[in-house]
């Protein structure tokens, strides 16, 4: 009996071994363990945002805007956007931390999912919003937003901005 014991007690430090071997570094580990949170979490982002885009709050020429960016989108070879968030009422607005004069309380913006696009992917996406009448850019890591408001960029420090956008996507913002 003690033998078996011995046996798994070994047979578990090996398995260890191996898979601290194979992630040897935490953010390997950290970032495998995000990408497994937000692949589990995909499907019900789809079902949601096609609700997202039917609410009723939204501008129909904001609507129909990114009915042609995603029907571009996804004619060069891409799966369809999916929105996290469409119109916003003041209430809901409040509770995700937006900004007091967000262009969602209007139903002029759209934030969009981005975490499985490379950043090659997220340019092109910017650039086919800006081509399609999109003014207004939030870049984060997850999340791009794009509004029909003022020509403007941000990146998030906050859920509501308060950053400049990221470097990589910072000259396709100037004009």
């Amino acid at each position: 009996m003690k033998g078996f014991r011995l046996l798994g007690a070994a047979l578990a430090l090996l398995i260890i071994a191996v898979i601290g071997a194979a992630l040897v570094e935490r953010k390997r580990l950290t970032a495998f363990t995000t990408w497994l949170q937000h692949a589990w979490t995909y499907s019900a982002k789809v079902k949601r945002s096609a609700k997202l885009l039917a609410d009723r709050g939204l501008d129909a020429d904001a609507k129909a805007r990114f009915g042609r960016v995603n029907a571009a989108w996804v004619a060069r070879g891409h799966d369809p956007l999916v929105i996290t968030s469409g119109y916003r009422s003041p209430e809901e607005n409040a509770r995700v931390g937006g900004a007091k004069r967000s262009q969602h309380l209007r139903g002029l913006a759209f934030d969009v999912y981005v975490y499985f696009l490379s950043r090659q992917e997220r340019r092109a996406l910017i650039q086919l919003a800006q081509a399609h009448g999109f003014r207004g850019f939030g870049v984060g890591w997850t999340t791009i937003h794009m509004d029909r408001g003022r020509r403007r960029a941000w990146g998030y420090a906050t859920s509501s901005g308060g950053a400049r956008p990221p470097k990589w996507a910072r000259d396709l913002f100037k004009r």
